[in-house]
């Protein structure tokens, strides 16, 4: 796409043609027409993308983490495998995403996890909800990302 002296398509109208016109006009060093607002917008939502998915993994990993816990002795080699495999993609996203660990510490986020992550096995498995404690039992570095532990 071609940069035009004037930026045609508002962030509102169509972030698509919007974010191209944008990235055309930054390439272009064209910098008194960029959209400043919008654009720091877009990069801080970057960010909070990370932090959502690292969630999502997370309580993916907790919700199999308390359906094992209530139901012991049923580890099978396939649940041991997928146990492993959330561990490894959180282990890889953290490595190529320094800043996230700030997450690990954040108890806010830390209980938003929680929270969804009983919210999520209520559903999935029908437990009743407050068979769960209000904050997470285990650790987060020590317990629930370490390779092999098993509540």
């Amino acid at each position: 796409m071609a940069v035009q002296n004037t930026v045609t398509t508002s962030y509102e109208s169509d972030v698509i043609a919007w974010a191209t016109e944008q990235a055309d006009l930054l390439r272009a060093r064209k910098f008194d027409q960029l959209d400043l607002e919008h654009i720091a917008d877009e990069i801080e939502d970057v960010a909070r993308a990370e932090e959502r998915d690292l969630a999502r993994r997370v309580v993916m990993l907790i919700v199999k983490l308390i359906k094992l816990a209530h139901t012991p002795g049923k580890c099978s080699s396939g649940l041991s495998s997928s146990l492993s495999a959330q561990r490894l993609s959180i282990a890889r996203q953290l490595r190529k995403t320094r800043s996230l660990q700030n997450c690990l510490s954040d108890e806010g986020w830390l209980e938003d996890v929680w929270l969804e992550a009983r919210t999520t096995t209520t559903l999935e498995a029908g437990y009743a909800f407050d068979l769960f404690p209000q904050s997470c039992p285990w650790e987060m570095q020590k317990q629930i990302l370490q390779e092999g532990w098993l509540p």
